[in-house]
């Protein structure tokens, strides 16, 4: 079984580094590999000194089996793991296209719910899975990931029970938080209504989650964002738990004073945002459905202003 990870950042980075500790090159007698599909500067980092993961309760390095840059032979893939950036999503896919075969199985890990619909686009002859992950960790140096938070949940599902099972019972053994879904469509959105309105509101604000919470009039923004994405979600036929407001609001309440969204620091380095995936996206699920969401329109709005304004 030959698992790769597309995207080493904080989704891609921390499981990839989970799986070679108990996968990777030095552990002897198994028959799951681990293999690395990076951009030269991260390949020759991981190469060199292997993949660091720094967490609250512990830090190590492991090593892949195999290291593979854009145009370097690869080996068939089984499972691609797949955790890069919305916006880097398709140009991605293509750098490694040699290493998927009609065989391999592709799960997006990322923030967003178009991820499925671009793939299957790319590679009509696939299977592709859904899967969703709650984590706060960041790619801190070639090679190196941090964990910062005190969640760290991957929760999955596909259409191939077999092959399901067997991507589970692996990712189990390297990571206790792995959950296997019948209705993973709705865990997926129930993920997207958190992430899509932290990333959407922090990045408007400009603020951390924690100033967003404590002010009312930003807590109530983020409340009728919730409500709105809802809305949205039951019209595409998602069910959702009658407490999905409340218990939002909760998870956000839980995360350190601090966090932002990986969205949030995008915008304020300057460049690429994946605004399109997690707010625009929203927006046009709305206009499908003709429903009004005002403060999506607002907020979008804004973003695009923003986004325009760095990119000159």
């Amino acid at each position: 079984m030959r698992i790769a990870f597309l995207g080493l950042g904080g989704v891609g980075g921390y499981f990839g580094a989970k799986l070679s500790r108990q996968f990777g090159s030095s552990a002897a007698g198994n028959q799951t590999e681990v293999v690395f599909l990076a951009r030269e500067k991260t390949a020759a980092a991981i190469r060199a000194n292997g993949i660091r993961l720094i967490t609250p309760e512990e830090e190590f390095v492991a090593h892949p089996h195999l290291v593979v840059t854009p145009g370097e032979a690869c080996p068939a893939i089984d499972f691609l793991i797949c955790a890069v950036k919305s916006y880097d999503l398709e140009e991605s896919l293509q750098q490694f296209s040699n290493c998927i075969s009609p065989q391999t199985i592709i799960l997006p890990l990322l923030n967003g719910i178009d991820a499925e619909e671009k793939i299957r686009v790319m590679f009509p002859r696939n299977e592709v899975w859904s899967g969703c992950v709650y984590i706060v960790s960041r790619n801190t140096a070639p090679g190196v990931v941090t964990e910062t938070g005190n969640i760290h949940r991957l929760h999955v599902g596909g259409n191939n029970p077999r092959k399901t099972t067997e991507l589970y019972s692996i990712l189990k053994e390297s990571h206790t938080d792995i959950f296997l879904h019948e209705n993973i469509r709705d865990v997926v959105w129930e993920k997207f209504i958190f992430i899509s309105t932290l990333a959407s509101l922090t990045s408007y604000l400009d603020i951390c989650i924690g100033k967003i919470l404590e002010h009312p009039a930003n807590r109530k923004l983020l409340e009728n964002l919730i409500e709105e994405i809802c809305t949205v979600a039951r019209a595409e036929k998602i069910v959702l738990p009658g407490d999905i407001i409340s218990t939002t609001l909760e998870k956000m309440g839980k995360l350190p004073y601090e966090t932002t969204s990986s969205m949030h620091s995008d915008f304020q380095r300057g460049g690429k945002t994946e605004y399109h995936s997690l707010t625009a996206y929203v927006m046009k699920l709305a206009e499908f459905h003709a429903l009004n969401i005002p403060v999506y329109g607002k907020i979008l709005a804004g973003l695009e202003l923003r986004s325009r304004l760095a990119l000159r």
